[in-house]
């Protein structure tokens, strides 16, 4: 088969993916740019592609001849949410080309929520019905565009799929848990209210540490001076903030609003269980037994006391999770469902249990 990518810049968290797609079939990738100033501050790097052809904020000529390709697949990050991949989807629509969508949930919550979700009703009605597929990330993705009135028949569960090479070989923990934050450090993390309620799970920790850097740094660091279980790395590349994951037990994710967050697959993938927001898309990755629980924002900090007070995380658990980060969330096997769906069979996500 023959898919043309529309995105907005080389995502790390695509790459796993497309690279898998492209062993089996003809994949080229357009950005509007490598990565854009945000990515390039949390110090991402271009992620190598694998045999995809890769081509960034192409010439109109350029652009016209991929939409003119026979028996091409044409799939967009978002609907109008990035100026070029808007632009592109506007033109294969006027074509009469059948699309396909991959999607986060929009922010549901309260009266900005509702906007968002009649803004999408009124892109549902104006695109639908050039839509084959549409993927989004999580339970929250299907239900608001259900709630948007796209048809149900075409929505599908999609996520973000990170690299599983050169894995760190599981170091055993200390006799206390081991904790890891990574991310921005944003009141929409909500990494603070976590770290100031330590005092209710402190003792069964040995440490907390927390990778990132933002608006509330400074904020952190005074929390951290108070406790000397809260360590700061600031901000580290994403190999360095992976191989953080090796050496500790859970990931903690406390999310007000996540699309996904692809340091859950990250952390699964080095056998680190991950207790998260239930409003992350990537919740849905976790069983409540083996890989970790979602929690409610109210829940947090009782949810995070009931799973370390149970000691480190041993070195067979944590292998057992990484065995189905690899058989369930891995670039391959995302890239063999995702045909699968093209080609028109109606069948689960292999993340959902």
């Amino acid at each position: 088969m023959k898919f043309v990518f529309w995105q907005n810049v080389i995502s790390i968290h695509q790459s796993a993916f497309i690279k898998a797609l492209a062993e089996n079939h003809d994949v080229t990738l357009v950005a509007q740019e490598s990565l854009d100033r945000q990515r390039r501050e949390e110090k991402w790097s271009v992620p190598e592609m694998g045999n995809a052809k890769v081509m960034v904020a192409p010439k109109a000529n350029t652009i016209s001849d991929l939409l003119s390709l026979d028996g091409a697949e044409h799939v967009f990050s978002g609907i109008d949410a990035y100026p070029m991949v808007y632009s592109v989807l506007k033109s294969a629509v006027s074509r009469g080309l059948k699309i396909t969508i991959l999607a986060e949930p929009y922010e549901w919550a309260g009266l900005k929520g509702f906007m968002r979700r009649i803004k999408y009703m009124l892109l549902s009605k104006k695109y639908g019905k050039y839509i084959k597929h549409l993927f989004t990330t999580g339970n929250k993705g299907v239900e608001c565009y259900r709630n948007s009135l796209f048809d149900p028949n075409i929505i599908h569960q999609w996520g973000y799929f990170t690299e599983q090479n050169n894995c760190s070989e599981t170091v055993s923990t200390a006799d206390k848990v081991r904790l890891l934050y990574v991310g921005r450090l944003d009141s929409n993390k909500n990494i603070i209210p976590i770290l100031k309620h330590i005092d209710k799970y402190g003792s069964y920790i040995e440490r907390f540490t927390v990778v990132g850097d933002g608006d509330l740094m400074n904020e952190l660091r005074a929390i951290a001076e108070s406790n000397n279980k809260i360590k700061v790395l600031g901000r580290l590349d994403n190999s360095e903030a992976v191989e953080q994951m090796a050496v500790h037990d859970y990931l903690i994710l406390p999310s007000l609003y996540d699309g996904w967050g692809a340091v859950v697959n990250e952390a699964l993938a080095h056998g680190t269980r991950v207790l998260c927001s239930d409003a992350c898309g990537a919740s849905i990755l976790l069983d409540g037994k083996q890989r970790g629980e979602s929690f409610k924002r109210s829940d947090a900090i009782d949810t995070i006391q009931r799973w370390v007070k149970n000691g480190p995380v041993s070195v067979d658990e944590k292998n057992l999770v990484k065995e189905w980060a690899k058989t369930h969330i891995s670039g391959g096997v995302a890239a063999e469902y995702f045909v699968k769906i093209i080609e028109g069979n109606n069948i689960n996500a292999p993340w959902i249990d």
